[in-house]
């Protein structure tokens, strides 16, 4: 591209900084109140060796939201949060 062609959107982006920095803090915040909340979740095959994992969400005492994808078909689940672990179904 030539430099007048870069020019408008140069323009543009300069006009449109402040609002993306602040969709960036808007995120950032939103991220920082739900990280606590964030767990992995990790699939294993019948001998206890991991297949996969995920993401989760804790939503209550002792309940999390996965995927269907994420457990599907797996023998045994362990929901990781942190450095403590515990089985799941």
């Amino acid at each position: 591209m030539s430099a007048l062609r870069l020019a408008p959107w140069c323009a543009l982006l300069a006009i449109l900084s402040p609002a993306v920095a602040a969709e960036t803090d808007a995120a950032r915040e939103v991220f920082e109140r739900v990280a606590p909340s964030v767990v992995t979740v990790q699939v294993m095959d019948d001998k206890g060796t991991l297949e996969g994992q995920g993401s989760g969400v804790v939503v209550a005492r002792e309940q999390v939201v996965t995927n269907c994808h994420v457990v599907e078909n797996a023998r045994s689940i362990r929901v990781l949060a942190g450095d403590a672990g515990l089985d799941a179904r």
